[in-house]
């Protein structure tokens, strides 16, 4: 993914002139270690200088209040933006940007955030803006496939996603899934699943094996020709239907970035496109299992994970799916690292956010599906019960404030769990 693009306007007094070009330059590159920075060559001392110039499109837009004496300047060019107004601690620079927001409140044109700066590190407000910002227009007009039939619940799903996040579904009948499966012969995949799983432990059949890995190509195939960025299904639909779980064919499409989400879960694949960009990593959606109260600790568990998420000092173990006894499922090793995990809700819309860290996977829990993970949670875990669903989406590293970035811009409410 590129860097998210921010647009700073640098306004200072007339009076300051040169002494504040060294913290308008310091700004600037402090804001280049995480985007790309877009600004104007010299700081502006009137609206007549600001209409004269044009604001490249940026996922962030800045007005840095480089001196005093600017109030007016300032409430001038960001009245009704919803623009962050930066102030550092030197040049009367934070008295102005007040001055300029008690205007701009008075007037009933405060649209903004003001933010203060030390001048060390980039504020964490305008990168997590700027980045949610950048995802969002990613995941616009992205395409899912949804395998099965129409219902009225999957509608709403549909129609959750088209409005929150401008994203595109089709309906694919499973008939035609057939069809396209049905040419993948029993040979080619199995000559061609060998490289494709080569190191992991199988403890299912051949034929289920190579059953499993079929579906993987027909979808593949179909991804490509249909232009899906994303796939989903009723997987236990189809599991009755073919006697074939999607496991396996989802797991390798996410470690390939064409996203596939488990048992028609169409709310959760514009996040899992999200974040799987902003981290570089795909993501793991999984049931809510197990608690400990005591421990403040949980356990995901889903019968599918995508394999590049694996601990490499251990094995992806393939086994049956776990309700069905049937077919093939994954039993993934994931890394003991910090993790965030979020639930979305459709219907009323909220997301649900905390951050934890996974203390072991490869629980070999038997009734529980096959892929594990014990998590410690950074908020109270009665909080969590409260506020969440079942499902939940995890992905590798801290990054709730950019997901409460997300919800807050897409007018979804967000419970952002913590610890006290």
């Amino acid at each position: 993914m590129k860097k998210p693009k921010i647009f700073i306007i640098p306004v200072m007094s007339k009076i300051h002139k040169e002494k504040i070009l060294k913290p308008f330059k310091k700004i600037k590159k402090i804001f280049g270690k995480d985007m790309e920075v877009l600004s104007f060559e010299k700081p502006l001392s009137s609206i007549d200088e600001f209409s004269q110039l044009k604001i490249e499109d940026a996922d962030a837009t800045v007005v840095f209040v480089c001196s005093g004496g600017t109030s007016q300047l300032v409430a001038k060019i960001a009245s009704n933006k919803d623009w962050f107004i930066l102030a550092y601690p030197e040049n009367n620079s934070l008295p102005s940007a007040l001055s300029a927001k008690e205007k701009m409140v008075s007037a009933k044109t405060w649209k903004g955030k003001l933010v203060y700066t030390d001048m060390l590190q980039p504020p964490k407000k305008i990168v997590d803006a700027a980045y949610a910002s950048r995802m969002l227009k990613l995941v616009k007009n992205t395409k899912i496939g949804l395998f099965g039939e129409k219902n009225e619940k999957l509608m709403e799903k549909i129609n959750f996603v088209e409005e929150y996040f401008q994203v595109k579904s089709t309906v694919y009948p499973f008939e035609k899934l057939n069809s396209v499966w049905e040419a993948i012969s029993y040979k080619e995949a199995e000559e061609r699943l060998s490289d494709k799983l080569r190191g992991f432990v199988v403890k299912v059949s051949r034929k289920d094996l190579v059953e499993a890995f079929r579906l993987y190509l027909a979808l593949k195939n179909i991804v490509k020709t249909e232009k899906f960025d994303y796939v989903t299904m009723d997987c236990f639909k189809y599991l009755n239907l073919k006697g074939i779980t999607p496991c396996l064919a989802f797991s390798l499409l996410n470690d390939e970035g064409f996203f596939g989400i488990c048992e028609n879960e169409v709310v959760y694949a514009p996040l899992m496109f999200m974040l799987t960009n902003l981290t570089n990593k795909p993501c793991w959606i999984a049931n809510t299992t197990t608690i400990n109260l005591k421990k403040n600790s949980v356990i995901l568990a889903h019968c599918t994970a995508a394999t590049k998420l694996l601990d490499k000092k251990k094995k992806v173990i393939i086994k049956n799916h776990f309700e069905s006894s049937l077919s093939v499922s994954l039993d993934v090793p994931l890394m003991r690292k910090n993790v965030t995990l979020v639930h979305l809700a459709f219907k009323p819309p909220k997301m649900v956010i905390v951050e934890g860290k996974i203390l072991k996977t490869q629980l070999n829990l038997k009734n529980l599906c096959r892929t594990q993970a014990l998590i410690k949670l950074k908020c109270n875990l009665k909080d969590f019960l409260r506020e969440t669903g079942n499902h939940q989406v995890l992905c590798y590293g801290n990054y709730a404030s950019v997901l409460a970035s997300i919800g807050k811009n897409i007018g979804i409410d967000v419970v952002w769990l913590k610890e006290k």
